[in-house]
């Protein structure tokens, strides 16, 4: 067998398992479903930011002949998606609104003309409440929205003594400096989208999603009905960058809500305009920094950043978007002294929820920003002062976390300069006239990503995955995590294939269904091929050694292997993968395999003082 190349799968360039559908117009998404048994589904939303909702009336003029209507009254379980804080209402929750948008009724029609018109039909009489429509007046307190104080979630970072390091002011320079961002739209290709089914004592759900598992559990308590009885399946996924993680519950629901009323499927897909105003964003942020740096060395002596997310009316996700802004609140540099004050305040605006890079983007920009003028007000190059202070091999973390392994920040700071001579053209643009028609300009930031839930949040997640040997000598994986462009679909089949030894073409990934797949976890926080990859390969080589094993009873070899497909023992080759999952029904054995997700060792996170391993 020595003399048998192995085909590698991990590290070549394959072409994308759903290149040729998405290209040749193939695909079917949600809004390519049709059936004329579908019924079409509309939202009524608040016109108000905050109010009390006194009463909903039907014109009685209307024909409702074949329409169905649904409100809180119609809930037959909880009325609370349950996201971390357990406070967003499917529905108004005592009939309070708390932001323009917020759904408030929903309808049924066999057309969506009908349902349309419908909505005009609904009279909602409403007692309006001054309202809180920025961060400073809800910490004021001007209007109460998330229990006794509006913040949402609170975290403090404290390493050293900045104090006594911003006192020195005759060794060290002070600067400090407010800065901003706003929302941000993700801007999906397909906006969000669903069809529900009824079943008996049960629904079937449909649709564009990122975590159907986070559907699943929240149908459980809004329906009250057992897991097994609540089918999710993902439909091919037109993108969601964080904006089809939560928010498909919502949508999900109100689709399955009229669909169990109706006895009919219901088809709910947002309009372009719907989906902006009605959707979760980027969270706004106002970041206040404060930074120390040696006048004589140029080295950055303490950082105080004071962080503040605009949540929105709910949590939503802002609990852990706010972690990530918190450990990214001192940048990419190395400092001994760091205090960071980072909440999440809500206010009566549209609710903000997950988005790529989950909360440090915003701290990045600012710390990016801060960094740069301070330099530059002492009169040193920005570039090279970045490079002097940023995180290396050996450092401590603002959260305390010995970075072990090389550390290729300042590696790929210096590649980058070398081959665009970065340098140069960061000095030319800077000495451009500021009254020019035409400005050119370049740019650079250092920041850090981590991969994965922070702390302890995959220990709590414990995302299960495994695979299956099929008949045919296929290989399928067994996971719910989602493709929505990413590219997982063909990730994943390299990294199992490889290790069990067959060709990548010969491993496919089905489109997510909670009937047939184990709960691997949301498909966030750029989790899929670290996390959920490293347990899917260990659930290859589990079913690659249970293969190996029968083969051996079966043949009475020593070590035999599978290479490119084929079972060679006893050197020579003695089966095809075709005949794997018949030799493992004969000798009882399993056909699929299955690994869950454990920490690596010595990591450590202390979530009440945000202390720690954070990744």
């Amino acid at each position: 067998m020595s003399d048998i190349k192995r085909v590698p799968c991990v590290g070549t360039s394959v072409v994308r398992v759903d290149a040729y559908d998405k290209l040749c117009g193939k695909m079917r998404y949600t809004g390519d479903c049709y059936s004329e048994e579908y019924y079409f589904g509309r939202t009524l939303r608040s016109p108000h930011a905050c109010a009390n909702v006194k009463k909903i009336e039907l014109d009685p003029e209307f024909d409702w002949t074949g329409i169905t209507v649904v409100t809180e009254e119609d809930i037959p379980g909880e009325n609370v998606l349950n996201n971390f804080n357990m406070d967003v209402p499917f529905l108004p929750k005592n009939g309070r609104v708390n932001y323009i948008g917020e759904p408030v009724a929903l309808v049924a029609a066999p057309t969506e003309e009908l349902a349309a018109e419908a909505l005009k039909h609904i009279h909602v009489e409403y007692e309006t409440i001054e309202p809180s429509l920025n961060v400073f007046d809800s910490i004021a307190k001007k209007n109460l929205i998330y229990s006794d104080n509006n913040i949402i979630k609170e975290y403090h970072v404290d390493k050293g003594d900045p104090d006594a390091i911003f006192a020195d002011t005759e060794n060290y320079d002070i600067l400090e400096g407010s800065y901003r961002t706003p929302y941000q739209e993700q801007a999906y290709i397909e906006p969000q989208s669903m069809i529900a089914f009824p079943e008996e004592n049960g629904i079937t759900i449909k649709g564009s999603m990122q975590c159907p598992y986070y559907i699943r559990k929240e149908s459980q308590k809004l329906f009250n009905f057992p897991p097994e009885n609540i089918h999710v399946i993902q439909m091919p996924t037109g993108g969601g960058f964080g904006g089809k993680e939560h928010f498909p519950t919502m949508i999900a629901s109100h689709a399955a809500l009229l669909a169990l009323k109706s006895g009919h499927p219901v088809k709910m897909i947002y309009s372009r305009t719907e989906d902006m105003e009605g959707t979760t964003k980027r969270h706004p942020s106002y970041i206040t920094l404060k930074t120390a740096i040696n006048k004589k060395t140029g080295q950055l002596g303490a950082v105080y950043s004071e962080i503040i997310f605009d949540a929105g009316a709910y949590s939503m996700a802002t609990p852990v978007v706010l972690a990530r802004g918190t450990i990214a609140g001192a940048g990419a540099y190395d400092c001994d002294d760091i205090k960071i004050w980072a909440r999440g305040v809500a206010t009566n605006l549209i609710p903000t929820s997950a988005f790529r890079g989950f909360g440090a983007p915003q701290s990045f920009f600012a710390v990016e920003h801060h960094m740069t003028r301070h330099a530059e007000k002492l009169g040193l190059d920005p570039l090279k002062f970045k490079r002097e202070n940023l995180l290396k091999k050996d450092s401590v973390t603002a959260t305390g976390q010995h970075l072990k392994d090389p550390v290729a920040l300042e590696r790929c700071m210096n590649a980058l300069f070398e081959k665009i001579n970065y340098p140069e053209l960061y000095k030319k643009y800077r000495e451009q006239p500021k009254d020019a028609k035409k400005r050119r300009g370049v740019g650079f930031s250092a920041v850090f990503h981590g991969a994965g839930f922070t702390g302890r949040g995959e220990d709590y997640i414990k995302a299960k995955a495994g695979v299956r040997i099929c008949d045919d000598g296929r290989v399928e994986v067994l996971c719910s995590t989602t493709e929505m462009g990413q590219g997982m679909r063909t990730v994943l089949p390299q990294i199992v294939a490889e290790a069990i030894g067959v060709p990548f073409e010969r491993v496919s990934v089905p489109w997510t269904d909670t009937a047939d797949v184990p709960d691997s976890g949301p498909t966030v926080a750029s989790r899929t091929t670290m996390v959920v990859g490293k347990v899917l390969r260990d659930a290859a080589v589990l079913a690659n050694e249970a293969i190996k094993e029968a083969v051996s009873q079966e043949f009475g070899c020593e070590d035999p292997d599978i290479i490119n497909g084929r079972i060679y023992g006893g050197g020579k080759e003695l089966m095809g993968m075709d005949g794997a999952a018949e030799l493992l029904k004969k000798q009882q054995r399993d056909l699929c395999y299955y690994s869950v997700y454990s920490s690596p060792p010595g990591i450590e996170w202390n979530e009440k003082t945000f202390h720690g391993d954070a990744y």
